[in-house]
């Protein structure tokens, strides 16, 4: 780990338990005056946490098959991803030549400086090129036969070809080390600890380097194989290929991994809240098409319940240039090495060079893993795109510029090696929240005691109430953050400001309830946000079981108005509204049924609500209102179909609330009918997917006297 204007960073491998580091400060010129430093770390494994899955994807007739059958590997995990000394396994040349490292290891920090000092002019240069050995010379007579990925031939494709399916696991497995120190550090310097999602971790006892550029990892994290069901053929398909203009399929990567996922036990089987990361094996570069096959850059977040599946994906494509040890990190960073796009991809443009390959290949995964643990696209960060500069969290000096151009950077401090490469401040609130990055201080999640069941607690969703002076968000597991986004109407909308609530233990739990009025989100954003000129203010409440609801106009949505008149009246305007997700577009879609009624019931001397039916086929579609005069109203299209189920009022009674399991659309529903606090409810029906919402009077002056709904195939929207 070199040392820049006194400047140093180190990853270091902690064992469970105690450990004692000793830095050894030593002059440049071996002078026998130096100090000596302790410092005492403690490294407990949160074996209880749900883990990050690291994954491979490969498809079903790949060649990894029949290396896997040759080596008697497992196609599930591998047990042990050491090469050195493990009977029968292959052994890769070194990325550091002997000759530029001497056939003994240096002890102690000052004998690593006279190695770097050895390797100056080399490193200056940028451009680590390994003179022949022994074993890459003997591969030599190999330069057309391919490795399991796409990599440039000469010593570097010899050393996949030798290390195989566990150099490959290896390599992935080190940057997910690498994401998880960034993570601990990031997340230390937003003020919420050493935090940082768990691996799945495996002994390594077997595994001892011993050269001076081997530095041995105490454990390894288990890389899962995963076979998929599709063809080598289909994987690399332009219509499947992300990055083809005219891809029919462009997210088939992101599909094809989540099939093997939702048959592989180790997810079926897990903690709710794991998160998998997938690296697809049979990408590959076409530069006769100038196409990158078999990859996409996709992630998603499922939820924290037990049948949820949470993965992002990323092609193989950059792993020819990924470091394997730690002793590697450092010249990995710092090569020069151009990337041969007659072998190798240059993608978009940005991986000109092997370290930036490494920046645009490990941190658009991470990118994507991002989304897996609960992200959007935030302004700055590694949620946008800020990974170019992922070289900077781990060194001190860079040797050529990321952007083109000739400004580099030494000495890289905490001053500076963050500016774009950092977690958003709403990203390190929703990894605080997450089970993944729990910490054995942490209290139990709030409100959590208050419902029967981790699942009933994680499925709750919070929501934006219109009210006469604001809008009101509530949420049963407590609110954590309220993101305030700004923009034209029928545009995007972008980040503005965000509100965080019970961070602090020491004030208390969060609230179940917020208000925003218009003369405080003005106050925030800048503007008067009821202008009609003004732009549109859109809300997101993330609460403490990881939900999300929205508020998509604050103009349109956020205050509640009387019904004065009731001839013309345009009740579409009016109501609160359970909604399919953040999409918007069923407000205007020809292809949506809308409607709008105001129930008999409501109206002065109208007929008593004696009955209320529910209907659904794979998903609901509507509800239906008898009278105790025979007549009836109905939402959605419910035609002349059976019920699934329907619930009587007795005298006296009202309609107290609805409750949806909605997502994209409103997957299953409940009604809930009764006198005051006391109620009865239906058993749901429709489909299981979604989150849980409440469509209730927001207090005891109100109460529910009509419906707007969408429907399409099933119901779209209720309020």
């Amino acid at each position: 780990w070199e040392v820049n204007a006194t400047w140093f960073k180190a990853l270091i491998p902690l064992l469970p338990g105690n450990n004692r580091l000793k830095i050894n400060h030593r002059w440049a010129d071996n002078s026998p005056s130096g100090i000596s430093h302790e410092v005492d770390l403690t490294y407990m494994p949160k074996l209880d946490r749900p883990p990050l899955h690291l994954v491979i994807l490969a498809a079903r007739d790949s060649p990894v098959w029949s290396e896997s059958r040759k080596s008697g590997e497992s196609s599930a995990t591998d047990i042990n991803m050491g090469t050195a000394t493990v009977p029968g396994a292959h052994n890769p040349a070194p990325t550091i030549p002997p000759s530029h490292t001497g056939s003994q290891r240096s002890s102690g920090f000052g004998g690593f400086l006279n190695k770097v000092k050895a390797v100056k002019d080399d490193l200056a240069g940028g451009a680590f090129k390994p003179t022949p050995t022994s074993s890459s010379s003997a591969s030599s007579s190999r330069p057309d036969q391919p490795a399991l990925i796409d990599t440039p031939p000469g010593w570097r494709r010899d050393r996949l070809l030798n290390g195989g399916l566990r150099e490959v696991k290896r390599r992935l497995a080190l940057q997910a080390l690498m994401w998880q120190a960034f993570h601990a550090d990031q997340m230390y310097r937003q003020g919420f600890g050493h935090r940082a999602f768990s691996l799945q971790e495996q002994s390594n006892a077997l595994h001892t380097e011993t050269s001076s550029e081997h530095i041995d990892l105490p454990s390894i994290p288990v890389v899962h194989l995963l076979r998929s069901e599709h063809t080598l053929a289909e994987f690399r398909a332009a219509d499947n290929a992300q990055q083809h203009k005219g891809a029919k399929n462009g997210g088939a990567m992101h599909s094809f991994a989540g099939e093997a996922l939702h048959k592989a036990d180790f997810w079926r089987k897990g903690p709710p809240g794991a998160a998998c990361g997938v690296l697809i094996l049979d990408s590959t570069w076409d530069p006769s098409h100038q196409l990158l096959r078999a990859h996409a850059a996709v992630g998603s977040h499922g939820g924290l319940r037990q049948d949820s599946l949470s993965h992002g994906v990323m092609g193989s494509h950059w792993l020819w240039a990924a470091p394997s040890t730690l002793g590697e990190v450092t010249p990995a960073f710092l090569d020069e090495e151009a990337t041969d796009a007659r072998y190798c991809c240059n993608d978009l443009g940005e991986g000109r060079t092997v370290a930036l390959t490494i920046n645009i290949g490990s941190g658009a995964m991470l990118h994507e893993v991002g989304h897996a643990l609960d992200n959007p696209h935030w302004p700055s960060g590694i949620m946008a795109r800020g990974y170019m500069e992922w070289n900077r969290a781990f060194m001190t000096r860079e040797t050529h510029s990321i952007r083109g151009g000739n400004r580099t950077m030494k000495p890289i401090t905490p001053d500076d090696d963050s500016r774009e490469n950092h977690l958003h401040r709403c990203q390190a609130i929703r990894a605080r929240l997450h089970p993944a990055f729990a910490l054995d201080g942490d209290a139990q999640p709030a409100g959590r005691a208050s419902f029967p069941s981790w699942k009933d607690w994680a499925d709750v969703e919070p929501m934006f109430l219109p009210m006469r002076n604001g809008i009101r968000c509530n949420s049963q597991a407590g609110i954590a953050m309220i993101v305030i986004e700004t923009g034209e109407k029928g545009k995007e909308k972008k980040y503005k400001t965000h509100l965080e609530m019970g961070l602090d233990p020491s004030a208390g739990p969060p609230p179940t309830s917020y208000l925003l009025t218009p003369q405080y989100l003005s106050s925030l954003v800048g503007f008067d946000v009821l202008h009609p000129s003004s732009l549109e203010v859109a809300l997101s409440c993330t609460a403490w079981n990881l939900r999300h609801g929205e508020c998509n106009s604050y103009r349109r949505m956020g205050l509640a108005k009387p019904l004065t008149s009731l001839p013309g009246v345009n009740l579409m305007r009016f109501g609160r509204e359970v909604r399919n997700g953040p999409r918007t577009k069923v407000d205007d879609d020809p292809s949506h049924h809308h409607e709008a009624i105001l129930l008999n019931s409501a109206w002065a001397g109208g007929p008593p609500l004696v009955e209320v039916e529910l209907f659904s086929h794979q998903a609901f579609v509507g509800l239906r209102f008898k009278y105790a005069d025979g007549s009836a109203q109905s939402v959605g299209k419910v035609g002349n179909d059976r019920p699934k189920t329907s619930v009587r009022l007795n005298q006296g009674e009202d309609l107290l609330s609805v409750e949806v399991r909605s997502g994209w659309w409103i997957d299953a529903a409940s009604v809930r009918v009764g006198r005051g606090s006391q109620g009865r409810d239906t058993p749901f029906v429709g489909g299981h997917g979604g989150g849980r919402r409440s469509l209730r009077p927001a207090s005891e002056e109100e109460e529910i006297v009509g419906f707007v709904a969408s429907s399409g195939s099933w119901m779209d929207s209720l309020g």
